[in-house]
């Protein structure tokens, strides 16, 4: 659960970044990147508990 920890910290990171004024394309794409690695997080996270 580490990863998904520093995950979540780095998300937190990503979304106040872009509360700035002008959003910059790179911050919307790493956290496109970012969500979809929450994503398949979770789905392996759901297939070790089934």
């Amino acid at each position: 659960m580490k990863q998904f920890e520093n995950f979540s910290k780095a998300l937190n990171n990503l979304e106040d970044v872009y509360k700035y004024d002008e959003p910059y394309d790179i911050v919307l794409k790493t956290k496109k990147l970012y969500v979809s690695m929450f994503r398949e997080l979770q789905r392996e996270i759901l297939r070790k508990l089934q």
